[in-house]
C-alpha cells in the first residue's frame, strides 16, 4: 500500500510539472496531487515509530530506573510461557507485543509527460527512496542468551555477544548489529527499561540458573534469579 501511495505521489508531481501540452487542467493535477500526499503522509504516520515528548520521555525514564531499583533489591523475575522455544540453560526475563521497524529501500516510479508540438512522448523515470518502515507485528523476548522477535511474517534474533549497539529511538529500542548492518527498530511500553536491562546482560550481570545465585553483580546490578512474573506497574499509562 505504501509503495502503491508513493508512486502515485511521485507520478502526480511529475505530472503537474510537465504538464505543459494542456491535456490535463493545472488545477485538477494540483489536486490530485494534494490528495495523494495526505494519504501518503497518513499513512506513514500509523506505520513509523512513535515520538514522546520531553515530559513522557522524562517519566518513561523514571519509571525504568524505579523497575530497575526494585529488581536489585527484591531480583530477577523470569518467564516460563513466552512465545520462543528457548535453548537448552536459556532463561526468559522480558516478553512484550511489538511491532518491528527497519530501514527499507523503495524504488519510485513516475512518468513525465512532455509536448513538442503535435509530438508527445512519455519517460520512465526510477528513485530509490529509503524509509522507516513497519515491517510486521508480533511479540519481542529478552533471554539472558539473546533478544528475539517472532512476527506473523518475519523473525529477528540478536544474540547478545554480538549486538553492536543498543539505544532508544522513540517508543522503540534500537538494537544494532542484525543482518546487513541493518539496525531493528522494536516498540515497547518503555523503551528506557527495555535498554537498561539489555544493557546489564551485556555487561555479564547475569542470575545463575534455577534460582541459584550467579555470578558476583557489578555496583548497582542485579542481585539474583528469583520466581515469579515481573511487575508491569510502572508501566501504566503516561496521563
Amino acid at each position: 500500500m505504501a509503495r502503491i501511495l508513493l508512486t502515485l505521489s511521485f507520478f502526480s508531481l511529475s505530472t503537474y510539472a510537465f504538464a505543459d501540452n494542456g491535456d490535463a487542467p493545472i488545477y485538477i493535477v494540483s489536486f490530485l496531487l494534494i490528495i495523494v500526499v495526505v494519504a501518503v503522509l497518513a499513512y506513514q504516520a500509523k506505520n513509523k515509530p512513535a515520538n514522546y515528548s520531553r515530559s513522557e520521555a522524562d517519566s518513561l525514564r523514571n519509571q525504568a530506573e524505579e523497575s530497575l531499583g526494585r529488581l536489585g533489591e527484591e531480583g530477577i523475575a523470569t518467564l516460563s510461557n513466552v512465545p520462543i522455544l528457548l535453548r537448552d540453560g536459556e532463561t526468559a526475563f522480558l516478553t512484550e507485543a511489538s511491532d518491528l521497524f527497519e530501514l527499507e529501500t523503495i524504488y519510485l516510479t513516475g512518468g513525465i509527460t512532455t509536448s513538442n508540438g503535435s509530438i508527445t512522448g512519455g519517460v520512465a523515470r526510477s528513485t530509490p527512496v529509503e524509509q522507516m518502515t513497519k515491517m510486521d507485528s508480533g511479540s519481542l523476548t529478552l533471554t539472558n542468551r539473546r533478544i528475539a522477535f517472532v512476527g506473523k511474517d518475519r523473525t529477528r534474533d540478536f544474540e547478545l555477544s554480538k549486538i553492536l549497539d543498543v539505544k532508544v529511538q522513540g517508543n522503540c529500542v534500537v538494537i544494532g548489529g542484525g543482518s546487513e548492518g541493518k539496525n531493528s527498530l522494536f516498540s515497547v511500553k518503555n523503551p528506557y527499561f527495555w535498554e537498561s536491562y539489555i544493557r546489564k546482560l551485556l555487561r555479564g550481570d547475569q542470575p545463575g540458573n534455577k534460582g541459584t545465585p550467579g555470578p558476583p553483580a557489578p555496583e548497582g546490578g542485579f542481585k539474583r534469579k528469583v520466581r515469579g512474573t515481573p511487575d508491569m506497574k510502572p508501566f501504566e499509562p503516561i496521563e
